[in-house]
Order: structure tokens, then sequence, then C-alpha cells
């Protein structure tokens, strides 16, 4: 990953899996990061490892302002990434089949499961306090949406976009 990510993912990383933030914070150690190689949306992902299970996918980047010299100044650029969240709700996933409210599937309770995960995920990370001290000005996340693989497994997938500011002349590196 690019050097002038590293801090972004490190500080979005805390604020989903350890409670960081002030104000607005994410349950400390209600998310787990991606620990296998193939994306956690993959049928080969263990499925005990899924629920809760997050990945970040960086997706591309643009000029804020247009043509600019980068090597004197400071930068402004818009980064998206994915967020992807994978769910379990089948009989071994208790956290969320038990609690089927009456009348609706383990799929439907699911799905409010991930939604409402997504609400408080929203509220830390457009929480501009929480990136203090990083390149991050701004963030505006995209719709949320549930891809339901059909094997007891959904995942909630949202487009996020930062807005960075930074000195140029401190990022780049190609080593």
């Amino acid at each position: 990953m690019a050097r002038w990510l590293d801090a972004v993912q490190t500080r979005l990383a805390a604020i989903l899996e350890s409670g960081y933030g002030t104000g607005r914070t994410v349950t400390a150690s209600a998310f787990r990061s991606r620990q296998y190689s193939v994306p956690v949306d993959h049928p080969e992902y263990p499925l005990d490892e899924i629920e809760r299970t997050y990945e970040i996918r960086w997706g591309g980047s643009a000029d804020t302002f247009g043509d600019r010299n980068d090597y004197s100044g400071e930068a402004s650029e818009d980064v998206r990434f994915d967020l992807v969240i994978g769910y379990r709700y089948d009989l071994d996933a208790p956290a969320i089949a038990p609690a089927a409210t009456a009348g609706d599937s383990a799929t439907q309770d699911a799905s409010r499961k991930a939604l409402d995960d997504w609400a408080v995920i929203k509220r830390a990370i457009r929480w501009t306090p929480n990136w203090a001290g990083t390149i991050v000005y701004g963030c505006t996340p995209g719709a949320a949406a549930i891809n339901d693989r059909g094997d007891g497994v959904l995942f909630l997938r949202v487009p996020i976009d930062l807005s960075l500011s930074f000195d140029p002349a401190t990022v780049w590196d190609v080593s």
C-alpha cells in the first residue's frame, strides 16, 4: 500500500476494532480484520471466521482540485475504498440465528444486524475528531448494499470516499 495511506488504514482499523475515538465510537472487539489470504467474501474463507470480519479494499484516487504541482505546497486527494463485512445467519451463528424476530427469517435478522452495525460505524468514521492527527479531513460513505450468498452468509459492502490533505514532499516513496 502507498505509504501515504498507511496511517489512514491504521486509524480506520483502530476505529473499527478497538473503540478508538471520542464521542462517536464502535464497540471495541466487535469487529476483526481479515486474517486469511483470500477475500472475506470468497467461498474458501473459513465459515467460522466470517462473523463481523471486515476487509478494506482500496479502489482508486483522484486529485481534488485538478492540476497542481505535486512537489510544493499542500495537495488534496480523494480516495475510495470498499468496506466489506461478513455476517453468518446459519445455525452455527448463535449471535444472530436464535434472536429471530417473530415472523422474520434469520436472513432478515442478519440483514438488519448488518445495517444496525453500519449505522454505528458510519457515525464513527464520519465524526471528524476521530481522524485528528491524520491526513483525512472528510469522509463520505456511499449507499450500503447487502449481498446474501445463500449459504448462511451475507456481506455488507459500502463504498467510502475519504478526502485527504497532505504535503506531497512527505508522501512520495517509490522504494
